[in-house]
């Protein structure tokens, strides 16, 4: 049969034993034949998916499938199928002619302000964070997700379930609907995941999960840019804060989140510790009657609001470095107006994230979970999968690797590392800069704080920090050693502190500089091309990947089904 472009749902009864499939196709089976993908059929009665024609003039069918190694008894029998207008589908139009008008008031905007637009584009680095962008979303530039990513399906998963939550009338959404066969699941309640809202809404208005994702990749590269532009520049200049936000946007262990782990809440939550960065250095550097020094709770409070929204893990290791240079700036703190600040800020966190810590609490307080029970978590001698310091200066490694015991090895563990370029700087802060004479003393106890707090963070991504020995003197330390789970999660805050130290090189220190800024491209081309090309992609004929213990899950090609629901092609 033929249908008109469009979207559609196909709704199937179906009986069958056996690893059966249903598939809508191109009857022709010549070129973009697929239509909705292989949607399992096992322990199932009714499916549903969503498609999309994009072909008029070619006639499409329904196929039952069995395997190729068919046991004694399998059978797929189709008792009645029903084709639909999706529900989607007019939001789906509605919303490319939103993007269509969208995009013709920019350019009429452009037209009637080019003179200010050209002195804006003069003054602004905007050339420069589109470039790093692009860079940092290069491996997005091919038709298929990666299916090795470690996590993808999760994070995927909550991004349809926020989606089918706000389609059953939730906002904010905390129970999503369909995960756990259509039981549901508080991923909501434990995960920050206001920015997923933005994949969310794509969803609702009709892009495939695939496409929400590589947007919201983009989104956050381009946000992570352009906090760090601004952080940096505001501590450094202008120029060093382009080199620094490219340095950190690129380092290796960021697009190692991004595309080996699919760590979408670390990777978010790496967005904004610039933020908190340059807050920190207001209040600690800046004079008391400067307005920025008056303003510095502010950027804490979005710094740290932006992390808790995001990941729960990094919000822990952040506010541990950050108590950290408090007590080593004592003085810095103990001051009247250093207090107001502080207070302000923690007022400002709690206010804005009421809405969520709320039903976190009570979660927390009214049931016992992995997340606050210590015995419930593996073993505490996280030590034994840290990284190895060798694995610190590596540059040769397995893309899509996981992490293993230090036993073991490390040759085909993903990439423990921030990168040569990012290596480089506390070496280089050593060789050059430690001794340098023409600084004042708070410059130079700030100098000394970063470096510290950079070798802090790589020690202890390593197995050689001692967390067993602390744990067992210091009780209360456990959960929260355990509950940190992977030891090179501190890379996040090595990356974020060692391009901080970016900043004190300058004067004889600018050709190192400059080897530095040639090795980070270098660096990341070391995860780029491997990236692109050992990858298996989510739409590749020949991989099919159901995961059935978060509710069942199955990407290919321009789909994804949940429980037999299928995800409409953009």
């Amino acid at each position: 049969f033929m249908l008109t472009k469009g979207m559609y749902t196909l709704e199937a009864q179906i009986e069958c034993v056996g690893e059966a499939r249903l598939e809508v196709v191109y009857e022709d089976q010549q070129y973009d034949s697929e239509v909705s993908g292989m949607i399992p059929l096992s322990d199932r009665n009714v499916v549903t998916c969503d498609f999309r024609i994009n072909y008029a003039d070619r006639p499409i069918q329904v196929r039952g499938m069995l395997p190729d190694n068919i046991g004694e008894g399998e059978y797929i029998l189709v008792r009645n199928i029903r084709i639909t207008n999706a529900a989607c589908a007019v939001r789906n139009t509605l919303f490319w002619i939103f993007l269509l008008m969208i995009a013709v008031d920019g350019v009429l905007y452009l037209l009637s302000r080019r003179e200010q637009m050209v002195l804006w584009a003069e003054k602004t680095s905007w050339k420069v964070v589109v470039i790093v962008t692009l860079l940092c979303s290069m491996p997005l530039m091919v038709d298929y997700l990666f299916l090795n990513s470690h996590d993808l399906y999760f994070h995927l998963m909550r991004i349809e379930g926020i989606k089918e939550g706000m389609e059953n009338g939730m906002f904010p959404v905390r129970i999503q609907p369909g995960w756990l066969s259509g039981h549901g699941y508080a991923a909501s309640v434990f995960y920050g995941d206001l920015l997923l809202y933005f994949p969310a809404f794509l969803r609702f208005f009709g892009i495939s999960v695939q496409a929400a994702y590589k947007c919201y990749v983009v989104l956050i590269n381009l946000l992570t840019v352009s906090v760090a532009c601004h952080c940096f520049g505001k501590m450094g200049g202008r120029r060093t804060g382009l080199i620094c936000a490219a340095v950190y946007s690129m380092n290796i262990y960021r697009l190692t989140c991004i595309y080996t782990r699919a760590a979408v809440g670390e990777y978010t939550a790496m967005t904004f510790m610039p933020l908190v960065l340059y807050g920190l250095w207001k209040l600690y550097t800046l004079p008391e009657d400067t307005e920025e020094y008056k303003n510095s709770w502010f950027t804490i409070a979005a710094g740290c609001t932006g992390i808790f929204l995001s990941h729960m893990i990094t919000t822990e290791i952040t506010a541990f470095f950050v108590i950290i240079s408090a007590v080593i700036l004592w003085k810095k703190i103990f001051r009247k107006k250093a207090m107001l600040t502080i207070l302000k800020t923690i007022t400002a966190v709690i206010l804005l994230n009421l809405w969520f810590l709320v039903p976190f609490l009570d979660y927390m307080i009214s049931g016992t979970y992995v997340i606050n029970n210590a015995d419930k978590y593996m073993p505490y001698q996280i030590e034994k999968n840290g990284a190895a310091v060798a694995q610190l200066f590596m540059t040769d490694y397995s893309v899509f690797g996981h992490s293993s015991m230090v036993r073991d090895g490390s040759m085909a563990e993903m990439p423990m590392t921030v990168g040569v370029a990012l290596m480089l700087v506390p070496a280089g802060w050593f060789c050059f800069c430690m001794c340098k004479m023409q600084r004042d003393r708070t410059e130079k106890k700030t100098e000394y704080l970063t470096v510290f707090l950079s070798l802090l963070s790589l020690w202890m991504s390593t197995y050689l920090f001692p967390y067993t020995w602390l744990a067992d003197r210091l009780p209360f330390l456990k959960l929260s050693v355990v509950s940190v789970q992977y030891l090179w999660r501190f890379l996040s805050v090595a990356a974020v502190s060692c391009s901080a130290e970016r900043m004190d090189f300058d004067g004889s220190e600018k050709n190192i500089c400059r080897g530095s800024n040639l090795i980070v491209i270098v660096a990341g081309d070391d995860v780029y091309e491997p990236v692109c090309g050992e990858c298996r992609g989510l739409s590749c004929a020949a991989d099919r990947k159901y995961v059935n213990d978060a509710g069942t899950i199955c990407l290919k090609g321009s789909t994804a089904k949940r429980d037999g629901r299928g995800i409409p092609a953009a």
